[in-house]
């Protein structure tokens, strides 16, 4: 009997600390940028891309509820960003600007939208085809995306505006990256890599022998290396002093 009597205030003393934190801070984000009427929520959407932020000490998550902010040292939810459209559309891909404050996430139903993360705000909703690749320029003023309607688009990323519509012949576009000094956008396509002039808009070149399609493509930090890689599970590498003229 004297067991059950120390037993039952330790177990209610548990019970209400459990209970206050639960009520606490670790609990606020079920109740963060819910929809009209909703009064609680369960769990956080099943995620769907990551990316990190300058310096590493924060983790943004994107899920079917919005963009979830972590403190990686931690793991506390720091932040939930979110509206509407994350209750009607798939969202699938995300990227962050070098210096941390802009965010760009990509939609399946053709929409690219620009969050200001220090608000939390969205700066510009980008249309577009259905987006398949979505990349940030090394210095964070332009925003480049692919997609399956056989072009490649250049955007202002801090207005949201199209600098370049760049319509394919090849197919869709699922690959896109910048060079190290921004000069150059690279798509990568049907059997192909392109080269762009970032400024005009202008094509450079193509690398072509590469089967398949071509699903992702990086530049060596260097800028002089171009590597790509197909559905095939293949990665070239590319000499970029070795550039084949535009009409080859």
């Amino acid at each position: 009997m004297r067991t059950a009597r120390l037993f039952a205030p330790t177990f209610i003393l548990l019970l209400t600390t459990a209970i206050f934190l639960l009520s606490g801070s670790a609990q606020d984000y079920t109740r963060w940028g819910l929809p009209e009427g909703a009064i609680v929520r369960f769990g956080q959407g099943g995620s769907r891309d990551f990316t990190y932020f300058p310096g590493g000490n924060r983790l943004a998550v994107l899920s079917s509820i919005g963009i979830w902010i972590y403190d990686v040292r931690t793991g506390e939810i720091l932040d939930l960003v979110t509206d509407g459209p994350f209750m009607k559309d798939t969202w699938n891909i995300m990227v962050l600007s070098p210096n941390g404050r802009t965010l760009a996430v990509a939609t399946d139903e053709a929409l690219v939208r620009l969050w200001d993360m220090p608000t939390g705000k969205v700066k510009a909703t980008l249309q577009t085809d259905r987006v398949a690749a979505v990349v940030f320029s090394p210095d964070g003023t332009m925003l480049a995306s692919g997609g399956e309607g056989r072009s490649l688009c250049l955007w202002d990323a801090h207005t949201g505006k199209l600098l370049h519509n760049i319509v394919k012949a090849r197919g869709s576009v699922y690959g896109v990256a910048f060079s190290p000094n921004g000069q150059i956008v690279a798509s990568a396509s049907w059997q192909t890599v392109e080269l762009w002039n970032t400024v005009t808009g202008e094509h450079i070149g193509t690398f072509t022998g590469h089967p398949g399609w071509n699903k992702a493509v990086v530049f060596s930090p260097d800028g002089q290396t171009l590597a790509s890689g197909n559905d095939y599970g293949n990665v070239i590498l590319w000499d970029m002093n070795r550039i084949p003229a535009p009409d080859q």
